[in-house]
């Protein structure tokens, strides 16, 4: 249909500046782009679960990088003659409380 009308000169450069600048106000509703089919309602909760879990799987990958870097820090200390004492993490804590739950 473009096609046609530019070769028809119906419509110039000009005209289509026009108009894109007419959608982007918001003067013509009908040329911007919608989605189609059924819109999809995220539910509040599921939405929340979704960050809660987002996060979680962030926090236990930064966790498990510190605790890496750790036992790295241990054995250079070690090569080094001034070992670290093993001092328990709050995760293993938290392990024995939920084993002995």
């Amino acid at each position: 249909m473009g096609l046609l009308l530019r070769r028809g000169r119906a419509l110039t450069p000009r005209t289509l500046a026009h108009l894109e600048a007419q959608r982007k106000q918001g003067g013509i509703d009908a040329l911007t782009p919608k989605k189609r089919g059924p819109k999809v309602v995220v539910s509040p909760l599921v939405k929340e679960n979704r960050e809660l879990l987002a996060a979680n799987a962030r926090l236990t990958k930064k966790l498990k990088n510190a605790e890496l870097i750790i036992e790295v820090q241990k054995k250079v200390a070690a090569l080094l003659g001034n070992p670290i004492p093993n001092i328990q993490t709050t995760r293993r804590i938290d392990e024995r409380r939920i084993g002995a739950g």
